[in-house]
């Protein structure tokens, strides 16, 4: 066990220094078990406990660990990052015998990962290029870069220009080509509509509502004007029925207490008779009157007319007269509807 550890560690050794103390030594209690369990070829497990060490002390050994193990599961695209993260601490301290070593195993790895070869067409205005999001550096557009196994989208995008995205599937060691488009204008965005221009919805007007509302108001005012004329006359009728009454009385002497005359008693008789008939008219009157008028008000609240009110010129011309003669009284009722 200790030649392994000592075998796996030993080319990274005096990179980084390793924290002292509690923290530290589960840092290494971890280490060692994910090189026991490597050894016994129990790589999931071995690169989990690589994985919790590393968080607790980042050390270099742990890191080349880590990327031996993922390479060995497989998880190429996760061991190539750790190999070029140890070729760049390697670098920055001077180790150039470790960065050498380190850089051979990112060839290696990035050998068995997809790589994708970009074709540009010529005149191509693509500024940015992301795969999965992550931005490829502008230095490997012209050479394949590797990319991980599996289902990836590509995007390319510029400024002022439409952006495509195009999926594509990367096969473990094969180069996909794909040919980069020629972007086209952003769309321009529709101008917004005003609200109130939107919902707006003109107001009818008396000229511009429907013929049926017009011609029941029509109507209406028509019959409600008849209504009116019959309570006229209605009135007209109940005056001559009291006055042809009391002229009665006046024929036979009420106050003494009968007719003075033959002639007297006649004409009582005369005005008496007539004061029941106008009585009646007067009723009959007062009834059609009535139901006339009820009749118009309810076809005008009805018709949706009544809030713009027609000129009477356009409705209707109603010309009462009073009729009278020596057998005729009455109201003479004339008018075009």
């Amino acid at each position: 066990m200790r030649l392994a550890v000592l075998f796996m560690t030993l080319p990274f050794v005096g990179l980084a220094a390793s924290p002292a103390g509690a923290q530290s030594a589960t840092a290494e209690d971890l280490f060692r078990e994910g090189v026991s369990l490597f050894a016994r070829g129990e790589t999931a497990a071995a690169c989990e406990r690589f994985e919790r060490s590393y968080k607790l002390d980042a050390a270099p050994g742990t890191l080349f660990n880590r990327a031996n193990c993922y390479e060995r599961a497989g998880r190429l695209w996760l061991a190539r990052t750790d190999f070029k993260d140890l070729v760049d601490r390697a670098t920055a301290a001077g180790k150039l015998d470790k960065a050498e070593l380190a850089r051979a195993r990112l060839v290696a790895v990035e050998a068995q990962l997809p790589k994708v070869s970009l074709a540009f067409p010529q005149g191509s205005n693509v500024a940015t290029i992301a795969v999965d999001g992550v931005q490829v550096d502008r230095a490997l557009w012209q050479k394949p870069f590797p990319v991980d196994v599996g289902a990836h989208v590509i995007e390319f995008g510029g400024p002022g220009k439409a952006t495509v995205k195009q999926p594509f599937t990367a096969g473990a060691a094969i180069t996909a080509r794909l040919d980069v488009p020629m972007l086209g204008p952003l769309a321009e965005a529709p101008l917004p509509v005003p609200p109130a221009a939107a919902t707006a919805t003109p107001s009818p007007t008396p000229e511009t509502k429907s013929g049926d509302a017009n011609v029941a108001a029509i109507v209406g005012y028509s019959i409600g004007g008849v209504g009116l004329v019959g309570l006229g006359i209605g009135g007209y009728f109940t005056a001559q029925a009291v006055s042809e009454h009391n002229q009665s009385n006046i024929d036979c002497h009420a106050t003494t207490g009968g007719c003075a005359t033959a002639a007297d008693t006649a004409k009582a008789k005369n005005d008496a008779s007539s004061s029941t008939s106008d009585g009646y008219a007067a009723g009959i009157a007062f009834g059609i009157g009535l139901v006339a008028v009820a009749a118009g008000v309810t076809l005008i609240a009805t018709s949706g007319g009544h809030s713009s009110t027609p000129k009477v010129s356009q409705v209707s011309q109603i010309v009462v007269t009073p009729a009278l003669g020596p057998r005729l009284q009455g109201l003479s009722l004339t008018g075009r509807f």
